[in-house]
């Protein structure tokens, strides 16, 4: 719940009450060993970072990405990967690196369509022009 607070706080622009919002539910998730709240918690701070811009925050982003796939696939929570690569695809949009972005959009695409969400396979397939 804290995770879905921080992004609606980041949706709103208030990206400090994000920030806090998200590394207690990381602190939580950590505290309890529920991976998966770690999980959203990890893509809710990169998404956070992501909002602030700039090349430190579009960094500590994708090392929160990396992190979050890391243990994502460790854990066998395949489902928040494509989530992730949607991410990727903005830190590199963010990094000016159009190809990386598209590549990272192609890759949440195929995960989208492994996990059976044809709703987001679509989305991905207008947003790359396919």
């Amino acid at each position: 719940m804290l995770s879905a607070l921080a992004l609606a706080h980041c949706t709103l622009g208030s990206l400090t009450e994000a920030q806090g919002a998200a590394e207690r539910a990381l602190d939580l998730a950590a505290q309890r060993g529920v991976v998966r709240g770690e999980l959203d918690a990890l893509r809710a701070l990169a998404t956070i970072h992501l909002a602030r811009g700039g090349s430190g925050a579009v960094a500590e982003a994708c090392r929160l990405l990396d992190r979050a796939e890391s243990r994502a696939v460790e854990t066998g929570n395949r489902g928040i990967l494509p989530h992730l690569y949607e991410l990727r695809a903005r830190a590199a949009a963010s990094a000016g690196d159009t190809a990386d972005a598209a590549a990272a959009l192609r890759r949440a695409q195929e995960l989208f369509r492994e996990i059976g969400a044809p709703l987001h396979v679509e989305r991905l397939a207008a947003q790359l022009g396919a």
